[in-house]
C-alpha cells in the first residue's frame, strides 16, 4: 500500500507543447540518421537552457554518446524503421523527470533509458526505466492504446539474452548495452502493427494537472485486490491515511498483517499505533527497490 498522485481536474489531453513541455528533439528516424550530431546537440542544448542553466559538459558528452549509439542501432535495422519517430529528452511532469529517448512505431512505444559508461544493470536503474514506461501507460493518452516496451541501455554492461513478456500492454524490461540495443529495437520492430496508426511526435499527448497533485491512499485486500477504503488529500500528512485505515477496519475488521512502504505517513505514530491497537502485525518494504515496486504494483495501478 502506497501513496499515488491523482489527477486534479485534468484538462483535455494536450500535446507536448505550450502547457506540457514538448520533447527537446523530435524527428523521423530517416531524418535523425542524416542530421549532424552537432545540430542535434545544439537543439537539445537550446531547449535545456529554456528550463535549466546551460548544459554541463558531462550532459553534453552523454548526449553525444547516446546519439552515436542510436544512430548505429537504427543503421542495423535499416529502412523498415525510417518512418518511425524519435523523441529525445521527453518531460514527465508527474515525476519531474525526463525520459532519455522514446521511439514511436506503429502500435508500439519504445522507452529507452541510457546509462552511459555503466558496466552493470543496477536495480535502481531498472525500476526507473520501468516506472517511466508505466507513467506513459497511465498518463499519456496515445500510449494507452499501444504496446509499451521499456529498454535499459547500460553502455558497457555484459550482454545478456533479450526478450520481453507483455503484461497489460507493457513489456517486461529489456536490458541492453551499446552493441545489443539494436537487438532490443528489433524486438520493438517485431511488435509493430501496421494496422495501428503511428503516433506523430507532436501528437504524443500528456494528461496535465491544472493545479498540482492530489494524493490518493487506498487500503486494498491483497488476496481479492478489492479496495476496502480510500481517501484523497492535497497534503502528505498522515491523518487521511489513518482515516482510510480506520474505515477499513470498521467495515471489514482488522487484518492479520498490513504491508506498506516506508513513507512517513506509514511510519508515523498515528498509523502504527492504530494498527497495534487493533492487533495487526506491521510489515514494511525494505531497501530492495525492485521488490518494493513489485509489492506495490497493484496499488500503483489504481
Amino acid at each position: 500500500m502506497s501513496l499515488s498522485p491523482d489527477l486534479d481536474e485534468a484538462d483535455q489531453p494536450q500535446t507536448f507543447g505550450r502547457r506540457t513541455g514538448r520533447s527537446f528533439y523530435a524527428a523521423p528516424i530517416s531524418e535523425f540518421r542524416i542530421t549532424e550530431d552537432d545540430a542535434i546537440i545544439g537543439r537539445l542544448s537550446s531547449r535545456h537552457v529554456a528550463f535549466h542553466a546551460a548544459a554541463e559538459a558531462e550532459q553534453l558528452r552523454a548526449w553525444e554518446r547516446e546519439i552515436e549509439i542510436l544512430k548505429e542501432s537504427f543503421a542495423k535495422l535499416g529502412s523498415p524503421c525510417d518512418d518511425w519517430q524519435l523523441l529525445l529528452e521527453i518531460p514527465l511532469l508527474r515525476l519531474a523527470k525526463r525520459i532519455d529517448a522514446v521511439v514511436l512505431a506503429p502500435g508500439v512505444v519504445g522507452v529507452i533509458e541510457f546509462k552511459i559508461n555503466a558496466t552493470a544493470f543496477q536495480s535502481a536503474d531498472r525500476v526507473q526505466t520501468e516506472r517511466y514506461a508505466q507513467s506513459l501507460s497511465d498518463f499519456h493518452e496515445a500510449s494507452q492504446q499501444r504496446l509499451l516496451l521499456p529498454i535499459l541501455c547500460a553502455e558497457r554492461a555484459r550482454a545478456k539474452p533479450l526478450s520481453t513478456t507483455l503484461v497489460e500492454g507493457v513489456g517486461t524490461l529489456m536490458e541492453a548495452n551499446a552493441t545489443t540495443l539494436a537487438d532490443a529495437l528489433l524486438i520493438v520492430q517485431s511488435h509493430v502493427d501496421r494496422n495501428v496508426a503511428a503516433i506523430d511526435a507532436h501528437g504524443f499527448t500528456y494528461l496535465p494537472m491544472r493545479r498540482g497533485f492530489l494524493y490518493l491512499v487506498a487500503i486494498m485486500d491483497w488476496h481479492t485486490r478489492k479496495v476496502l477504503s480510500w481517501r484523497i488529500s492535497n497534503t502528505l500528512e498522515a491523518d487521511f491515511c489513518v482515516e482510510a485505515l480506520t474505515e477499513a477496519i470498521h467495515k471489514f475488521g482488522p487484518p492479520e498483517i498490513m504491508n506498506t512502504d516506508q513513507g512517513s505517513q506509514f511510519t508515523s505514530f498515528a498509523w502504527t499505533d492504530r494498527l497495534r491497537r487493533s492487533g495487526v502485525r506491521i510489515s514494511m518494504d525494505g531497501k530492495d527497490v525492485r521488490k518494493l515496486t513489485l509489492d506495490n504494483i497493484f496499488i500503483e495501478r489504481l
